[in-house]
């Protein structure tokens, strides 16, 4: 018994390890030059990547070289985060705020996921990873990540617009949130404990995401609700299960970039 467990456990630190060295090849997609990408992807169709998005993205074009430049800093206007350039940082960014979507490499599969719920099903439906992935389905996988970069570089500038740019490393003020809530004077050090406290105050919760279920709960407890009351996880979901909860997730989240100045004042330190 206890070996069995033991090969459980082995198993899935495996899967762990595979889910992050996946979502770094992401990441270093993301670092590749625009215009290269760009070559990349011309025949392929961005606009359906972001299907959620409400304003249309174009490139970059700022009149200085900053977005360039690693030591710069842009505050974004959705979430009011400093982020440190240079481009590929400004992506990133983008995309933890976009419901952004890429089609698993699996053929037959169609299911279209954020990157990181890519990484996942294809461990936990498929049982295999990105370096496992045979030479068409990789090749599948990495015109996907050129497209779903591509987009994320063109709707920079919705999120850092002209004037967005602070200043260099060295000459700005870092921007953080005070931790005592102006509502409750309640203390909350972590920027994860934050969010979920200005979610209680708006009485933010999220509806399962399985049909038939009308159970509503914190963010932080829908994953334990998922496996508990429906046996599964976020990154098993079927697509459309998987798209409600992103859509309420972003919901969620944008509520509370909205609000959270009024429940934890900036600081500028």
């Amino acid at each position: 018994m206890l070996s069995g467990l033991s090969d459980k456990c082995r198993r899935v630190n495996e899967s762990i390890s595979e889910m992050r060295n996946d979502n770094n090849q992401f990441q270093r997609t993301l670092q590749t030059p625009y215009s290269s990408r760009r070559a990349s992807a011309d025949d392929t169709d961005t606009s359906t990547v972001s299907r959620n998005s409400s304003c249309p993205g174009t490139p970059f074009t700022q009149s200085d070289d900053s977005v360039d430049n690693a030591k710069a800093i842009f505050k974004c206007i959705k979430c009011l985060q400093d982020v440190q350039g240079p481009r590929f940082n400004l992506s990133r960014h983008v995309a933890r705020h976009e419901i952004a979507r890429m089609e698993c490499p699996i053929a037959g599969c169609g299911m279209r996921l954020t990157p990181t719920a890519t990484y996942k099903h294809l461990v936990h439906v498929h049982d295999t990873s990105a370096k496992a992935l045979d030479r068409e389905e990789a090749k599948r996988h990495e015109r996907e990540l050129v497209t779903l970069a591509t987009a994320m570089d063109q709707r920079i500038s919705v999120y850092f617009p002209e004037g967005s740019y602070l200043g260099n490393v060295g000459t700005v003020k870092k921007t953080r949130f005070s931790n005592e809530c102006s509502v409750c004077q309640n203390k909350v050090t972590s920027e994860v404990g934050r969010r979920d406290h200005i979610a209680t105050h708006l009485k933010l919760k999220l509806k399962c995401p399985i049909e038939g279920c009308t159970q509503l709960l914190n963010l932080s407890k829908m994953s334990m609700h998922l496996q508990k009351r429906h046996s599964t996880k976020v990154s098993t979901l079927g697509q459309e299960e998987d798209l409600r909860f992103r859509q309420d997730e972003k919901a969620i989240n944008d509520a509370i970039d909205k609000e959270r100045v009024r429940f934890f004042a900036v600081v500028l330190e």
